[in-house]
């Protein structure tokens, strides 16, 4: 496991991935936003259309992120956390809670 810093680059299933400012120090494990990401779109309801994956925080500084579904004349439904895993995980886990 490497410690990124800003400007380095990442290879993801969706080509590269450029670490933006603010983020640099953190540690990513490999295959992980991956499988939180399919593990969230696995609990999307039917009618909900997909994802979004925001960060968010001051200027040049990641403070959190926000992961959210999104589909026309349906709530939206949105998660947080520390990571984009992170944030992806506690939607998958709010979307299971509200169809159990």
């Amino acid at each position: 496991m490497d410690k990124l810093e800003p400007g380095d680059v990442v290879d993801t299933d969706l080509g590269p991935l450029v670490i933006p400012e603010g983020m640099g120090g953190h540690y990513v494990v490999a295959g992980s936003l991956d499988a939180a990401w399919a593990e969230a779109e696995a609990a999307l309801p039917e009618r909900h259309g997909g994802l979004h994956l925001n960060s968010y925080g001051d200027w040049g500084r990641i403070d959190g992120w926000s992961a959210h579904t999104f589909a026309p004349r349906q709530p939206t439904i949105t998660a947080t956390g520390p990571t984009p895993a992170a944030a992806l995980r506690a939607l998958a886990a709010k979307l299971r809670e509200r169809e159990g």
